[in-house]
């Protein structure tokens, strides 16, 4: 099999629908970006949304999408590892996130000086 066709042999990856399940993920009692990452790890190469429900999809979706309008927030974008254009230097984390929300261009990312404001939901020893 060639490049080409490993690629169009994999599903179709839907950022909208990924960014949801990964919020159902953190919805999940006691989630940590530990918690997260190790579901992940036992996972390996799952996307978010077949690690919870589609009603718990659905749901989440209805919520982003109800909280992004209400921000009016129009220039964000979103990254999933397994997508092409996910950044793979950020696998080497301890907690690896499997969702990149990002503001800006995203072009800039492969400059050779960059720099990034990251935020954390709340703070803990697990992250």
């Amino acid at each position: 099999m060639n490049d080409i066709d490993a690629v169009l042999s994999n599903k179709p990856i839907s950022p909208s629908r990924e960014m949801a399940a990964y919020e159902a993920l953190w919805a999940h009692q006691k989630a940590t970006f530990k918690t997260i990452a190790e579901c992940f790890r036992d996972s390996p190469n799952a996307m978010p949304s077949e690690l919870v429900s589609e009603e718990e999809i659905d749901t989440a979706l209805r919520r982003v999408r109800d909280q992004i309008a209400h921000a009016k927030i129009h220039d964000f974008g979103v990254r999933v590892h397994g997508a092409e254009d996910y950044p793979y230097r950020l696998r080497d984390a301890a907690h690896p996130v499997e969702l990149l929300y990002y503001r800006g261009w995203w072009d800039l990312i492969d400059s050779p000086k960059r720099i990034a404001i990251v935020g954390s939901r709340s703070v803990s020893d697990d992250g």
